[in-house]
């Protein structure tokens, strides 16, 4: 977000929401698993 903010985009059009724990992509407890977990992904919301 801070990243996204510094570049001009308006704080107020940006939310972060964390999935990592309620929707992993892989579930084995491994730490090349939980590299896969530790994304981000955004959609840009209409002025």
């Amino acid at each position: 977000m801070n990243y996204l903010v510094g570049q001009g985009v308006q704080a107020s059009r940006i939310s972060i929401i964390s999935y990592s724990e309620e929707r992993p992509i892989c579930s084995e407890k491994t730490e090349s698993c939980w590299a896969q977990n530790r994304r981000a992904a955004f959609l840009v919301k209409e002025q």
